[in-house]
């Protein structure tokens, strides 16, 4: 499971201080993408390098409890399945021991240019294969 910690700030909440519902699914993005960048390839690597992008397909969020201004949260991404042309992410919201959100999102792997879906190139298929190895 990777961690990724944020604080959250005004601009993330809305008018009674609670942070607005569509910026959990941010954070999690941002969650992933660190993911990403701890296992060697950041995003701006996997579209020079191989002219694919990723784009959310499926999304399930379920709110359990708001976050507020100046709360520090913890986002974990725990990948659930490894298939030739997507991902699957389980992730959860925490501030402290209280579970604020958790999250289901599909992600497709996409051709950059015609966003049509395309396999996961080997050498990034390759690194997050192993990077599951390692947990298990």
């Amino acid at each position: 499971m990777h961690e990724y910690s944020l604080k959250v700030f005004f601009e993330d909440t809305d008018a009674t201080g609670v942070v607005y519902h569509a910026n959990y699914v941010k954070y999690m993005e941002r969650c992933r993408s660190d993911w990403l960048d701890t296992i060697g390839w950041n995003l701006r690597r996997v579209n020079e390098e191989f002219a694919i992008a990723f784009a959310v397909s499926k999304l399930s969020v379920q709110y359990v409890q708001p976050a507020r201004l100046n709360d520090v949260l913890c986002v974990k991404t725990e990948l659930v399945r490894l298939g030739a042309a997507s991902l699957s992410f389980a992730q959860e919201v925490w501030r402290g021991n209280d579970l604020l959100c958790r999250g289901e999102v599909k992600v497709a792997c996409l051709n950059a240019q015609t966003f049509k879906p395309v396999q996961i190139p080997q050498p990034l298929y390759a690194a997050i294969a192993a990077s599951v190895a390692e947990r298990t």
